[in-house]
């Protein structure tokens, strides 16, 4: 799927079904200089039945739902050991409830995360902005 609106749908559909029967779900946010195409072709693999890829102004978005934030960070560690190398990638992870109430909530932390993670080193995982300080989640084997 692309366009954000097709985003802006699921994730309405997702948060009423995670607020009906008090469940998390999770949007990441990745940033690559690859085209689309061939990054979805490289992730298929990694998403899960349930996930839902997403291309949106550039970025790419994974729509996982039933996902708290230590499960999206765990997709994550997926996504890096596979990519780690061959591309620069940056991600963002947000996740409702604890993070955002509501559908335009939810991408606006989603993508100040990621802006966030493109003024850092490829790799970068950034999983909440503050104040202007930043919390990295660096998930590189080897990195802490």
């Amino acid at each position: 799927m692309t366009d954000i609106n097709n985003l802006k749908w699921m994730l309405d559909y997702e948060i009423s079904q995670s607020t009906r029967y008090r469940r998390f779900l999770s949007l990441v946010m990745l940033s690559s200089d690859w085209d689309s195409e061939k990054f979805h072709r490289i992730l298929e693999g990694m998403l899960r039945s349930s996930d839902v890829f997403f291309t949106i102004n550039g970025s790419f978005a994974v729509l996982m739902g039933e996902t708290d934030m230590a499960e999206a960070l765990n997709a994550v560690e997926r996504y890096q050991r596979v990519i780690s190398g061959a591309m620069d990638v940056q991600y963002s992870v947000a996740t409702f409830p604890d993070d955002a109430k509501s559908t335009s909530e939810l991408i606006d932390i989603a993508y100040r995360r990621l802006k966030t993670a493109h003024e850092l080193d490829s790799g970068a995982v950034v999983t909440m902005v503050t104040k202007g300080l930043f919390l990295q989640n660096k998930t590189k084997p080897g990195i802490e």
